[in-house]
C-alpha cells in the first residue's frame, strides 16, 4: 500500500473541516427556519380532519366501543 502524502492529509483536513462548516450552516438554517412558521396546532389542522356526518360519528364510536373488551 503506497504512503499517503503531506497534499493529501492536508487536503483531507480541509474537506473534513469545510464539511463541518456546512453542517453548522445548515443547522443554523433550520433553527431559523422554525423561528420563522412555528408548527401549527389545534384549530389551524381542522381542515385535514374528514368531515363525517353526525349519525355516522355516533355509529361508529359504538362499533368501536363494542370491539373494545
Amino acid at each position: 500500500m503506497a504512503t499517503l502524502g503531506p497534499e493529501f492529509i492536508i487536503s483531507y483536513a480541509m474537506k473534513k473541516q469545510y464539511k463541518e462548516k456546512m453542517m453548522a450552516m445548515e443547522e443554523e438554517i433550520g433553527a431559523e427556519k422554525e423561528k420563522k412558521c412555528p408548527k401549527r396546532k389545534g384549530r389551524a389542522l381542522g381542515w385535514m380532519k374528514k368531515k363525517v356526518h353526525p349519525s355516522k360519528a355516533s355509529s361508529s364510536l359504538f362499533r368501536n366501543e363494542a370491539k373494545s373488551p
